[in-house]
């Protein structure tokens, strides 16, 4: 028999996912899949956007109940510790000695695979068989594992869409309509267990305070400064409430403003007003204690020496979020994916250049200057 193994966080499950497995299952002409939703997995950080793996089992159920030949199993869940890929293979394995094993992967999975632990355990159980994706460029990746463990990935014809599950979860906090991207037994599940719905407090008084433009920009600078932070290692939860309130005031007249207690200090430049208000009010207005998130509000627009990694991630997700259209933009976005922090500079360099005042060519902030010149020095001494 033929067998496919195709595992996964599915937090939440989307169509993708049910397309991939579908589509592996028919080319290949697997006999069985085997879906197996992660219990603890060593690639995925908490960031309170994660629902209970209980549920995650449920709504893989749901998904894949109509596909014959496909079921889902509670193995990884029911398992104590991280979800490792080839002692799940090694299980599977004992259970079907006799059998082909394929392990069915997503083209960004896939990229990453010589990172994952015991690489080439996991193919001395199984052959790989990937899905590609939009967006990404896998002949590298090929073959470099192929010339690493002799072995060759088999391709599924089907080119996945990309759909990103961080974007959906962050969708579903904001309250955005999902429906092209999940199952609608999944979204009545996630709808009836008031799943991915964490940031509620801050969010329902964010709609009433911005615009619907700043509203999406809002949710897409969400959206990058949590796929920065997983890449950076820093902390999710305090990059989601960072990246929630840094426009936070940006449509408050300084009327309002002072109504809630905020006075603008008479050497605040006008294009980083809304910074200064917006860390005041996420401190009393949002009760956000954290010096760190509020410095990372504080300083998205002019940017300082010495910034913490959240406020550079939060400056940079704030620069290059999808919506962002400006020239030079999709440059910035490339260096940031090959080096963090040669792409923060760089879009530092842009904010200096930007905020020139035309008669008399300085920056319309010293803090921008003086963060500029500083992480050039840094960059000299390296």
């Amino acid at each position: 028999m033929k067998i496919g193994i195709f595992g996964g966080a599915f937090d939440p499950v989307h169509k993708e996912h049910v397309n991939i497995c579908v589509w592996a299952k028919r080319q290949f002409d697997l006999d069985k899949v085997i879906v197996i939703p992660s219990g603890v997995s060593p690639h995925k950080s908490s960031v309170g956007l994660t629902a209970d793996a209980h549920h995650g089992l449920e709504m893989a159920k749901i998904a894949f109940s109509a596909h014959e030949g496909v079921t889902v199993s509670d193995y990884e869940i029911k398992k104590p510790g991280p979800s490792y890929t080839y002692l799940t293979l090694r299980h599977f394995r004992q259970l079907y000695p006799n059998d082909k094993l394929f392990f069915i992967m997503g083209g960004d999975s896939f990229a990453g695979f010589l990172s994952w632990k015991k690489p080439g355990a996991i193919l001395s159980e199984c052959s790989l068989i990937v899905c590609g994706r939009e967006g990404f460029d896998l002949s590298d990746a090929a073959q470099e594992v192929e010339e690493r463990f002799g072995k060759r990935a088999l391709f599924c014809s089907y080119r996945g869409k990309k759909v990103s599950s961080t974007a959906i979860k962050v969708f579903l906090e904001f309250g955005v309509d999902v429906s092209e991207y999940l199952d609608e037994g999944v979204l009545r599940y996630i709808k009836r267990h008031n799943l991915y719905s964490n940031y509620r407090f801050y969010i329902d008084r964010l709609k009433r305070m911005l615009s619907e433009k700043r509203y999406v920009h809002t949710i897409f600078t969400v959206i990058k400064a949590l796929e920065l932070a997983r890449r950076v290692g820093c902390d999710l939860k305090k990059t989601f409430i960072a990246a929630a309130l840094h426009d936070c005031t940006k449509k408050l007249s300084d009327e309002k403003l002072r109504e809630l207690g905020f006075v603008l200090a008479v050497d605040v430049p006008e294009a980083a007003a809304h910074s200064v208000s917006g860390s005041f009010i996420a401190r009393t207005i949002f009760k956000v204690k954290d010096r760190d998130i509020l410095n990372s509000i504080r300083y998205h627009t002019t940017g300082r020496p010495g910034m913490s990694l959240l406020e550079k991630v939060i400056y940079v997700a704030d620069c290059i979020e999808e919506t962002r259209n400006y020239e030079g933009v999709e440059e910035l976005r490339k260096a940031v994916e090959e080096d963090f922090e040669k792409g923060f500079l760089m879009c530092m360099e842009l904010t200096m250049n930007q905020l020139m005042e035309d008669d008399c060519k300085r920056p319309v902030s010293d803090l921008t200057f003086k963060a500029f010149e500083y992480y050039k020095e840094l960059e000299r001494k390296a």
